[in-house]
């Protein structure tokens, strides 16, 4: 539920009473997801259109990517969700294009070595020598192919990254952080033009 994009409710005609409780839980543990019922009349397109892929086809990187630590930061850490302090969610900025690959290999490493604590990673990433971004998305082990995200122009040439982990410490944070910046490339002018093309 702390994860998901869209939640889709269904049978609350067998507790009607509980249907308030239920969608104020939801509420404080996924405030970013949109809630649905079998009584709101969508498309069903828009049901199976989670994450960055919307229904006309289009790219929406902005929801995608956008604030979903600092969402999580407020419904798994605060207070009322006590028994879920143990997750860490923080995101990492790297000012610059890097080394797919290199970072490709480190993404397989991490998510294998951390299957079991690793609740979300979402990257969108700027390859040195390519145009435009990669978005990576894992959950769990399972990293799903990058999806190719054109740039718009003059945009910046940085990576962002986005971790939601169990149990995972300030050092081993550290670590991760330092290994994403490890990543960074010059770029030459020469593929900065092919790239600006």
């Amino acid at each position: 539920v702390a994860l998901a994009d869209k939640l889709y409710v269904t049978k609350l005609d067998l507790f009607p009473e509980e249907r308030e409780p239920l969608f104020e839980e939801l509420g404080k543990l996924n405030p970013r997801a949109t809630i649905w019922t079998r009584e709101d009349e969508k498309d069903p397109l828009e049901l199976l259109s989670a994450g960055m892929v919307r229904p006309s086809g289009t790219l929406d990187v902005a929801y995608w990517l956008a604030p979903v630590a600092e969402a999580h930061q407020h419904s798994l850490l605060t207070p009322h969700s006590h028994e879920h302090s143990h997750v860490r969610s923080f995101v990492v900025e790297v000012d610059g294009p890097i080394d797919f690959q290199e970072f490709a290999a480190w993404a397989s490493f991490f998510t294998q070595f951390n299957g079991e604590r690793l609740l979300r990673m979402k990257a969108l990433v700027s390859e040195v020598g390519r145009p435009g971004y990669l978005a990576v998305d894992a959950i769990r082990s399972f990293v799903h192919p990058p999806t190719s995200v054109p740039a718009a122009a003059h945009a910046p040439r940085k990576s962002f990254f986005v971790f939601i982990l169990n149990h995972f410490s300030d050092e081993e944070e550290e670590v991760t952080r330092n290994a994403l910046l490890g990543f960074r490339r010059e770029e030459s002018s020469a593929s900065s033009s092919s790239a600006a093309v």
